[in-house]
C-alpha cells in the first residue's frame, strides 16, 4: 500500500470515527433525555470535540513521552496525578462544549458526557484493533540502534562552542525491568561539528524514544527499515550489559538489506551479496547520509581538536561571518581550503559513559560534500578533492559550467585497473544551484541540486578484487580555486552510513575485517544504522520472513522530526 493510499484510508476510517462520536453523543443526550438533542448539534459537538482532541494532541504526545517518564523515575504517586489531572482536564472541556451545546443540567450534562466517551471509545478500540492488526501499527522506539534515522531514548544537547544541536544515547540508564538508573557516571558527549565536550550527570533529563507509524500490508523491499519480532531481548547499546533471555517475544526496528536465499558479505563498511557490490546512487536512501560537519555553525573558540576549514594564512580564501568562504585570486596558481578533521564513523549518538568505553572510530570512503556558489567569475575554475586510501577524487568547475570528474592514485603512478580515469558534463547553472560531490559505494557523482550530473566508477564491484590488507588512513577533503572570484555558501560535509563487520563488539576492531552469511529460502539480514552500537542479525544470526510486523512508513513524533520514509 502507498503512503497515498494510507493516507486516504485513514481519512475514512476519521470519517467513521467521527460518525460514531456523533452518534454516540446523540445517543448520550437522549439516554439523559435532552430535550434539545438532535442530530445537526450532536454532529456540530463532534467536530467541536475532534478539533479540541487534534489541538490537544501535541501537548498530550509531550507529556506523555517527555515528561511523564521522567517524572515517574522522581515520583510515581506525582505521574499518577499528573496523568489524572490531564484526563479530567479533557472530559471536563468536552462537558463544557455539551453544556453550550444543549443547555442541560449539570446532572445531564455530566451523563450525557460520560456516555458518549464510553460508546465512542469502545467503537473506536474495535476501529483500532482492526486497523492495528491488518493495515498499520504504532510503535515507540526505545532504543538507538537505527539512530541517527529513529532515536531511542535520548537526551538533546546543544553545542555551547557552535551552537549545533544533537542527540545523545541514554539508553544505558535504564535497568533491565526498564527503571531508571542513576548510579552511572558521567557522559561525555563530543559535539560532532567542533569537537567541544559537554558532560551530562547522571540527572540529565531524558527524552522518550521517537514514535513511528508501521504499515502492515505491503512486502518489504531491500533498505527498506521493518519492524520485526525475536523470541528474545538483545544487546542493543554497546555499553549495556546483556540481559537474559526472554520468554516473550520483542518488537525490534533495523534496516533489511538481505533477502532470502542471499548470501551477504561486509566488507569496508559496504555490503556484497553474491559477491557484488551494493550500490546505493547518491539521490537515494538519503536517510543513510550523516552530517559530519556544518560552516553553518560557527565555533566560538578553536583549538587543535576543532574540526574546521583552514586556509593558509596569506591564501586568497577568507571566512565570513556567516560561515562563508570567498577566494579571490587572478594568479593561475591554485589556493586550497583544506578540512582540518577526521572523517570517520564516529557518531556523536554513542557518547561514552564512565567505565563504558565505545568502540574506536575507523576511517572511512564514501563522503558527500555540498555547497553552494553564490559568485564565480573570471577565466579560472574551482572544484573539490578527496584523497582517500592512495587514491585521490576530484570534480573541476568552470565558468561556462563545463565539469570534470576524475581519480588518479595520490603517487602520481598509473591507475592499475581498467576503470575510466575521467567523465565530463555541464552544471544547469554555476551560481545559486548546490552542488555536490558525492563517493558512495564504488562510485563518485557530481550533484546538481540534488540530482547526478557526471559520475564516474573508482572501484571494482566485485568482492574478489577487494584487498585483504586494508588498514587506510584518515581521508584528505580539500576544495581548490585558481584565477577567479568565488563565493561558497554554507559547506556541508556528510557521510555515507559505514557497516561494521565486527560480531564480537571488539574495542579495537580491525578495517580489515569481514562478516559472511548465507541466508535460507525463508530467512532475511538486517542491519542497524548505527552500526556500532546495534544489536541486529550480525549477533543474532538471520531472522525467518515470518517474524516481519511490516515497514516503517512515518516518524510522527516528536513533530521537529516528523518523516516519511519512501
Amino acid at each position: 500500500m502507498t503512503t497515498l493510499e494510507l493516507l486516504a484510508l485513514a481519512a475514512l476510517l476519521l470519517v467513521v470515527q467521527f460518525a460514531i462520536l456523533a452518534a454516540s453523543i446523540w445517543l448520550g443526550t437522549k439516554i439523559v433525555r435532552i430535550q434539545t438533542a438532535g442530530v445537526p448539534r450532536s454532529t456540530a459537538v463532534a467536530g467541536i470535540w475532534i478539533g479540541l482532541n487534534v489541538l490537544l494532541l501535541p501537548p498530550v504526545l509531550w507529556l506523555q513521552t517527555d515528561v511523564l517518564p521522567s517524572l515517574s523515575h522522581h515520583s510515581i504517586a506525582a505521574a499518577i496525578s499528573l496523568l489524572v489531572a490531564v484526563v479530567a482536564f479533557v472530559i471536563l472541556l468536552e462537558a463544557w462544549v455539551v453544556k453550550r451545546a444543549f443547555r442541560p443540567s449539570t446532572k445531564q450534562t455530566i451523563g450525557a458526557t460520560l456516555i458518549a466517551l464510553l460508546i465512542s471509545t469502545l467503537g473506536g478500540l474495535a476501529i483500532a484493533h482492526g486497523f492495528r492488526s491488518l493495515i498499520t501499527e504504532a510503535f515507540v522506539i526505545p532504543t538507538g540502534s537505527m539512530a541517527p534515522t529513529i532515536y531511542g531514548a535520548h537526551a538533546d544537547v546543544i553545542c555551547g562552542n557552535c551552537g549545533r544541536g544533537f542527540a545523545v544515547s541514554m539508553s544505558d540508564r535504564f535497568t533491565a525491568d526498564g527503571q531508571r538508573a542513576f548510579d552511572v557516571g558521567t557522559t561525555h558527549t563530543i559535539c560532532p561539528n567542533c569537537g567541544h565536550v559537554t558532560d551530562l550527570g547522571s540527572d540529565a533529563p531524558i527524552l522518550g524514544g521517537d514514535r513511528i507509524i508501521v504499515d502492515k500490508t505491503t512486502e518489504p523491499k531491500r533498505w527498506e527499515i521493518i519492524v520485526y519480532e525475536i523470541p528474545q531481548q538483545p544487546v542493543d547499546n554497546v555499553l549495556r550489559p546483556a540481559a537474559p533471555p526472554q520468554t516473550t517475544k520483542v518488537n525490534y526496528d533495523k534496516r533489511l538489506v538481505a533477502l532470502p536465499g542471499e548470501s551477504l558479505t561486509i566488507a569496508e563498511g559496504d555490503l556484497f551479496i553474491g559477491g557484488s557490490r551494493l550500490i546505493k546512487k547518491p539521490d537515494e536512501q538519503l536517510d543513510l547520509w550523516f552530517l559530519v560537519h556544518d560552516t553553518q555553525y560557527l565555533p566560538k573558540t578553536f583549538d587543535a581538536q576543532t574540526a574546521r576549514w583552514e586556509a593558509d594564512a596569506e591564501s586568497a580564501w577568507k571566512i565570513g561571518k556567516d560561515g562563508s568562504w570567498k577566494f579571490s585570486s587572478h594568479e593561475a596558481d591554485v589556493r586550497q581550503l583544506d578540512f582540518r578533521g577526521a572523517i570517520t564513523n564516529h557518531l556523536a549518538y554513542n557518547a561514552e559513559t564512565e567505565g563504558r568505553p565505545i568502540p574506536r572510530d575507523l576511517p572511512l570512503r564514501d563522503v558527500r560534500v555540498d555547497c553552494s556558489a553564490q559568485q564565480f567569475g573570471g577565466t579560472g575554475s574551482w572544484g573539490i578533492r578527496w584523497e582517500f586510501n592512495g587514491q585521490e577524487t576530484r570534480c573541476e568547475f568552470t565558468v561556462d559550467g563545463a565539469v570534470k570528474l576524475s581519480r588518479e592514485p595520490t603517487d602520481g603512478s598509473p591507475l592499475r585497473d581498467a576503470l575510466p580515469s575521467e567523465a565530463t558534463g555541464k552544471l544547469a547553472a554555476t551560481t545559486g544551484h548546490e552542488i555536490s560531490l558525492a563517493v558512495r559505494d564504488g562510485w563518485a557523482y557530481v550533484m546538481d541540486d540534488g540530482h547526478p550530473c557526471v559520475r564516474l566508477q573508482f572501484a571494482s564491484e566485485r568482492l574478489d578484487d577487494l584487498s585483504k590488507q586494508f588498514d587506510p588512513k584518515p581521508g584528505q577533503l580539500s576544495i581548490f580555486a585558481s584565477n577567479c572570484d568565488l563565493q561558497l555558501q554554507r559547506i556541508k560535509i556528510s557521510r555515507d552510513v559505514y557497516y561494521t563487520s565486527d560480531s564480537k563488539r571488539q574495542m579495537d576492531p580491525l578495517p580489515s575485517n569481514r562478516f559472511s552469511a548465507t541466508l535460507g529460502p525463508d530467512e532475511f539480514f538486517v542491519l542497524g544504522d548505527n552500526s556500532q552500537a546495534s544489536a541486529d542479525s550480525r549477533f543474532m544470526g538471520p531472522s525467518k520472513m515470518s517474524a516481519i510486523i511490516g515497514v516503517v512508513r512515518w516518524r510522527y513524533w516528536p513533530l521537529s522530526r516528523m518523516a516519511i520514509f519512501r
